[in-house]
């Protein structure tokens, strides 16, 4: 059986809490952008500071009740 694919929106993404691989809280999804000259989506969130960042698409690991972010690439020594 196939694997079915799943698919979100921006209207799923916005208002969801973002936390990162540990469980932490990382802030809250304000937009959802696209990096000018790459094929490449980004999330704008912001932190309970008010501060946003952008966070890669490639980043996030799964998404239902909350975005869950990868684990950091660990770099090579």
């Amino acid at each position: 059986m196939a694997k079915q694919e799943k698919t979100v929106t921006k209207d799923m993404l916005l208002g969801l809490q973002v936390v990162d691989s540990d469980g932490k809280a990382v802030g809250k999804v304000k937009d959802v952008a696209f990096v000018i000259g790459k094929m490449e989506l980004s999330l704008c969130v912001e932190g309970k500071k008010g501060d946003t960042r952008n966070v890669s698409w490639t980043e996030v690991q799964s998404v239902g009740d909350f975005v869950i972010l990868k684990p950091p690439q660990k770099s090579a020594a």
